[in-house]
């Protein structure tokens, strides 16, 4: 394929080749640079591919003169003035250099002449990165260059135009004696449209509608109608989400699900519908937590940057664990590249780009700028339900100081009467019986069970407790017997309060993989959370950060109720909230065990572990009431009963104590009832500043270079890629600038990328046909005129903006409201006379263009594995529209032996007859029926969706429970509007295909629903090619 920069090689080797004949070699200087231009842009062109840096093949360089006259492993290559003797010349001219394709007769006499005339060489040496070549791209390439204006090309009569794109499409055709095919029907039109907007069938009362408007702006209306449809930000998030591969599981060994991801799936929606303009869209999910801190809709929208697969099984050698981040980080600057750069980077991170002008330090910058991401879980409370909250818990607050006022004096009149030896109206109340105890201040056995303790790594027990350094722990037998409801209790004290995430007691399986802990600030800073796998059961409790443990020993208490309620206190008093996520786990008798110092796990690695000195630990087997708690808790006889309190009241008294009680109560269970709705955390990007980035040799981690600033790539023209940062930059400073880099209005990879993206989902392929690279190996544009001004217009809907033709001055300060704008791209591609065109085949113009590259047709394409599934729902009439929100589960998860399964099912019921786009998307969570058409695997981006045709698809639809039941529901919503077959087919018809059926049509149908009934007539029906593609 001929670029444009091979192009203007030719050129300048045709001009300068007749020069250097003209021109006597004693007369050849330095000065000759026109001349010496070719030569080296030839050089370029053909040769350094293989000859250039130090795996140069036969270790010779042909970027330098003295490289070239220095030579190889067959001594030097150039003999200057005498082309017999210089072996490059013998091997070009015996047609073995260049080995595939040897040069031809005038590039050979370009050569000799030039070697000749003394070789000369002005200027600076050769770099591959430069000029494209054969092989590889440079920095002329297409993609890389400034936006240039593009003039709309003049309209030809005998061709339908509505927008410039025709103008574009039909000079390409005529150039090739053809022409656009004649406009579809008002019935394929408006099907085609609600599928690509709407990624749903029209109902038959607005094809109805659409057909009879007789306004000639109908199209341009119902464009604007499908796309103010929620509906739209629905369609366009799963093909954003295919992009970026979001799934919600981490994926590799383990696969643990994410049941907190969706909020990122909800962000994009909402951001689509609301035509959020595509660089803000595109910054929200780079920075969005630096651009709006706190924000909930920023914590959502960075969850692009961990949508991709986590390996969460950590190797104990230190090395593993550096090539397993550096492999993380790999596929999330690969992700970022590809989705707005149109460039693989990822390609350069052991050595330079083989194809695209980037190096491997490039790379590193890149990678510098997001290496402070990690994968984890931030707390997401949207503002109503925060406002809400802290409304109910003033209201808490003032009703608990009432009580405490109330019974304060009363608590140390008790008190005193204790001191005095006074009898007193009622004794304390007697505590609960622990399971198991330990009192590690004198030894480590268990106080009333067999659950010794035993010490790993360097623990010790001391007279003052069990010490633990934060790289050991203690660990008991198994438990006797199963524990569902459970109460563990620890009396501590830290040795500092800088901690993050270690256990102070837990109950795990005896492999660790499952377990509930009271951890101290593993996901707030000093504050103390429930602990669980998978953050499966944990939220914040939202309590107080610790102030005190460091300089005394506390008593910290979770009490886990059987359906999953977990309630904290702090010294026998509530901690937080009480929190529910989901149910409680069952711990088998036998296979479980209760952990000191230690969140979960074999061995003390990571943040899992504990600082400082435990005292004592019980565990009970039940949830133990507040009253309980405050007893088991209590170790100074300083706890008051609430009897002993209500008998110093009289009645009157006792009753205001009681209505108080109840309305704290109830407050309380209202703010716990709000807090369990939605999630509480959502999963999400985790920034942490990161080491000075280091120039990894060959990709080793054992082999690290230089330190590298963030940086932006030198390969896109007219955009300065310097960071102007340090190595040790903060990493809000390197995210931020990346973020402003890649969203600038004169990067032309930004718009070029995103408009074909755009084109691609429309037509069925794109004018480049990669939508993911834009790079060698994308070739040229079908139509680069029309890419050109597509992605100007987008970009800068102002035709006069100096941004257009890369200008370098100043970005204006007042924006055009439509500037990327992705709804007015839309508008733009489907009110175009090329998008209205019939699919409809032509002999003659298939003999020309099979593959329809110059679009004199429109493409035919199947529908995608969701959209068949919706389009099914919608025509049973048994589609849940609700938007937004957790999804639906197709799935039976289980884990076994370490790694989590997904047998697939096949759900029942309104709340599972969701959009497909809200199934909880597993990566090893398949679903048959979806991998028959095609449903990518979240695990890698999917800007191209497989079209496959094969029987199981047929078979799906006919015999597939959920084709089965999805018939039965078509039949009787069939059923219920006639009673009548013939009005019956009609019905279907329209909902299925959106026409009426023919003569023969109805005649067949009717003879098949007599003789095998209604539901497999609607089988038959969407076992169809008509309701497979939109035409």
């Amino acid at each position: 394929m001929k670029t444009p920069a091979n192009f203007a090689i030719t050129c300048a080797i045709t001009v300068n080749l007749a020069w250097l004949l003209l021109v006597p070699a004693s007369h050849a200087t330095a000065a000759d640079d026109a001349g010496i231009a070719a030569v080296k842009a030839l050089l370029s062109r053909k040769c350094l591919s293989c000859h250039h840096g130090e795996d140069a093949k036969g270790k010779l360089d042909f970027t330098s003169r003295e490289s070239l006259l220095t030579g190889g492993e067959s001594g030097p290559a150039l003999v200057a003035s005498s082309p017999e003797k210089s072996p490059l010349w013998q091997r070009i001219e015996q047609d073995e250099m260049p080995p595939k394709h040897p040069l031809a007769a005038d590039e050979k006499r370009l050569i000799k002449n030039w070697i000749a005339t003394g070789a000369l060489w002005t200027g600076a040496g050769l770099d591959p990165l430069l000029a494209s070549s054969d092989h590889r791209a440079g920095f002329d390439w297409w993609s890389l260059q400034p936006f240039q204006v593009v003039p709309i090309p003049a309209g030809n009569l005998a061709t339908p135009r509505r927008q410039p794109i025709d103008d574009f499409v039909a000079e390409k055709l005529v150039q090739r004696q053809l022409q656009m095919s004649p406009e579809a029907s008002r019935q394929v039109l408006i099907r085609r449209m609600a599928f690509d907007l709407l990624g749903l069938p029209p109902e038959p009362e607005a094809i109805t509608q659409f057909v009879q408007d007789p306004r000639p702006d109908a199209l341009e209306r119902l464009g604007d109608e499908l796309l103010a449809s929620p509906h739209y930000g629905e369609r366009w998030a799963r093909h954003w989400l295919d992009v970026v591969r979001f799934g919600e599981s981490n994926g590799f060994e383990r696969d643990l699900p994410r049941p907190n991801a969706w909020p990122y799936r909800d962000w994009v929606i909402q951001a689509l519908n609301n035509d959020l303009p595509y660089d803000d869209f595109v910054r929200w999910q780079l920075a969005g937590d630096l651009i709006a801190p706190g924000d909930p809709e920023a914590i959502k929208s960075v969850g692009f940057l961990v949508a991709g697969a986590h390996d969460t099984v950590a190797p104990v050698v230190d090395r593993m664990r550096a090539v397993m981040r550096q492999d993380e980080l790999e596929d999330i600057v690969g992700t970022v590249g590809q989705t707005f750069l149109g460039l693989t980077v990822h390609c350069a991170r052991c050595h330079d780009h083989k194809f695209d002008p980037i190096t491997t330090r490039e790379y590193y910058q890149l990678a510098s700028a997001l290496s402070g991401i990690d994968h984890g879980e931030r707390e997401f409370t949207p503002p109503e339900v925060t406002r809400q909250l802290n409304t109910w818990q003033a209201l808490i607050e003032q009703q608990s100081k009432q009580l405490r006022d109330q019974e304060s004096p009363l608590r140390e009149q008790i008190l005193v009467q204790r001191a005095l030896g006074q009898k007193v109206p009622a004794v304390k109340a007697r505590g609960p019986s622990p399971l198991a105890a330990w009192d590690f201040t004198r030894d480590l056995q268990d106080l009333v069970g067999p659950m010794h303790a035993q010490l790993v790594g360097s623990a010790k027990q001391t007279p003052e407790g069990l010490i633990v350094d934060g790289t050991s722990f203690a660990k008991t037998s198994p438990t006797s017997q199963d524990l569902l409801e459970k109460t563990l209790e620890v009396r501590l004290q830290l040795k500092t309060l800088l901690q993050s995430g270690g256990g102070a007691i837990s109950l795990q399986s005896v492999d660790g993989n499952t377990f509930d802990a009271i951890t101290y600030a593993e996901l707030e800073g000093g504050r103390w959370m429930p602990g669980s796998n998978g953050f499966q059961r944990t939220l914040s409790y939202r309590g107080t950060a610790e102030d005190r443990a460091d300089q005394e020993v506390v008593t910290m208490t979770q009490v886990h109720q059987a359906d999953g309620t977990i309630v904290a206190y702090r010294n026998g008093q509530p901690y937080g909230n009480p929190i529910r996520k989901e149910a409680a786990v069952k711990y088998e008798g036998g296979k479980s065990q209760v952990l000191f110092g230690l969140r979960h796990g074999t061995d003390a690695s990571g943040n899992r572990t504990l600082n400082g000195r435990i005292v004592a630990a019980k565990l009970y087997d039940k949830a133990l009431t507040a009253e309980e708690v405050a007893v088991s808790a209590d170790a100074s006889n300083t706890f008051v009963t609430e009897a002993e309190i209500m008998a110093k009241l009289d009645p009157a008294q006792q009753t205001v104590r009681q209505e108080r009680q109840q309305a704290l109560r109830d407050l309380r269970q209202r703010h716990a009832d709000l807090t369990k709705r939605g999630p509480s955390v959502v999963y999400t990007a985790i920034a942490t500043q990161p080491p000075p980035m280091k120039i990894h040799q060959r990709g080793s981690v054992s082999s690290l270079g230089e330190e590298v600033a963030a940086a932006g790539l030198v390969a896109v023209q007219g955009l300065n890629p310097d960071f102007e940062l340090r190595p040790d930059a903060i990493e809000s400073h390197r995210r931020q600038k990346l973020a402003n880099w890649i969203t600038n209005p004169r990067n032309p990879l930004f718009a070029r990328v995103m408009t074909n993206r755009v084109w691609h989902y429309h037509f069925g392929v794109g004018l480049v046909d990669s939508p993911n690279d834009l790079g060698f190996h994308a070739g040229l544009p079908s139509h680069p005129e029309l890419l050109e001004w597509l992605a100007g217009e987008f970009a800068s809907r102002d035709r006069s903006d100096p941004l257009a033709a890369g200008n370098p001055e100043t970005i204006p300060q007042t924006r055009d409201p439509e500037r990327f704008s992705l709804k007015r791209l839309h508008r733009q591609l489907i009110s175009s006379a090329v998008y209205r065109q019939s699919s409809q085949s032509q002999p003659q113009a298939m003999k020309i263009d099979a593959n329809n590259r110059l679009l004199w047709r429109m493409n035919p394409r199947r529908l995608e594995a969701e959209a068949v599934r919706d389009a099914m729902l919608a025509v049973a009439g048994e589609l849940n529209t609700e938007i937004g929100g957790k999804g639906y589960t197709d799935v039976n998860s289980y884990f076994f032996k370490g790694t989590q399964f997904y047998d697939p099912i096949d759900p029942v019921g309104h709340a599972n007859h969701r959009r497909t786009l809200y199934r909880m998307g597993a990566r090893g969570g398949r679903s048959p029926f979806l991998d028959n058409f095609d449903c990518p695997d979240p695990s890698t981006t999917a800007p191209r969706r497989s079209t496959t045709v094969t029987p199981l698809q047929a078979l799906s639809l006919l015999n597939h429970s959920f084709s089965l039941r999805m018939a039965e529901h078509f039949a009787d919503r069939l059923s219920h509007q006639s009673p009548q077959p013939e009005q019956q087919v009609e019905a279907a018809f329209r909902l299925v295909y959106g026409r009426q059926p023919d003569q023969r049509e109805r005649e067949l149908s009717r003879q098949f629903i007599t003789q095998q009934g209604l539901a497999p007539f609607c089988r038959a029906l969407w076992n169809s090619s008509e309701f497979l593609f939109i035409d």
